[in-house]
């Protein structure tokens, strides 16, 4: 672990809960979409998808306030994992006439 000396104090940085939740739900709505092909239900990760961009804006905003948080890229890759995969459906969609 990284530990960072502030004011004579030993503090020791550690990843911020909403960035790797966000990372884990990403992963976990592109890997079950494509292993069950549920692109059915749109509306649903549609909704999935604004939650998981939420908790990755809640993150970056905390990890900017407390200097002793960090997780930064997880929450933007997060959010390009989740635009990706919204814009891939939009296309299948526009594309397949769904």
């Amino acid at each position: 672990m990284k530990m960072k000396k502030e004011n004579n104090k030993i503090v020791e940085r550690r990843y911020d809960k909403f960035a790797i939740v966000s990372f884990v739900l990403g992963l976990l709505l592109v890997i079950l979409t494509l292993l069950l092909r549920s692109t059915y239900s749109i509306l649903r990760n549609g909704i999935i998808s604004v939650g998981i961009i939420t908790l990755c804006i809640l993150s970056l905003s905390r990890i900017k306030r407390n200097k002793n948080l960090k997780g930064k890229f997880l929450a933007i890759i997060s959010i390009f994992i989740v635009v990706v995969y919204v814009l891939a459906i939009l296309l299948s969609v526009i594309f397949t006439g769904f």
